[in-house]
């Protein structure tokens, strides 16, 4: 005989960990190449001349002060979910399997529905927290596979994920 837990007592949690103990994480994907918005591209590089409308003007000939007369920019994006961040291997979530990853710095549990999102990033940023060591502010990549968490019944899945500076 299963247990069956009232739907309500989920949505209690589900909204304590979304309101109460969730913070800001924000995801950091691979850089994207951008033709430069300033200047003319012939394919491989700027070209030299101004493109109408552009950003900065500069005179024909000479390397574009936006792309450095490459014709492109490299840019980060960047979008912000919401998940707990455990510093403290003590806090850790219990994911059912022994996990010894000494270099991991960090833990995160986010939505299941985020999967995605963090399997396509290249590092997260988690939100400042006042008080905690240098390392814990910087960007951290992921070290280990994703490990589902939560129970059976509840509709909102969680994913378990470690994670550490890329000193």
């Amino acid at each position: 005989m299963s247990l069956s837990i009232p739907s309500h007592i989920f949505d209690a949690y589900n909204d304590a960990v979304n309101n109460i103990w969730s913070k800001r994480i924000t995801l950091v994907y691979p850089e994207i190449r951008e033709e430069c918005p300033n200047c003319s591209f012939n394919g491989y590089k700027s070209n030299g001349v101004y493109k109408t409308g552009g950003p900065y003007p500069f005179e024909n000939g000479f390397p574009c002060p936006y792309c450095n007369g490459i014709g492109y920019k490299m840019n980060e994006t960047t979008e912000d979910i919401y998940g707990r961040v455990y510093y403290d291997r003590k806090l850790w979530v219990d994911v059912g399997v022994p996990i010894n990853v000494p270099s991991a710095q960090a833990q995160t549990v986010c939505k299941l529905t985020d999967l995605p999102k963090l399997q396509k990033c290249k590092y997260i940023i988690p939100q400042y927290y006042e008080g905690i060591d240098s390392y814990q502010n910087q960007g951290l990549v992921r070290i280990s596979d994703y490990f589902p968490q939560g129970f059976t019944q509840n509709p909102t899945k969680y994913v378990v994920t470690l994670w550490a500076t890329n000193a």
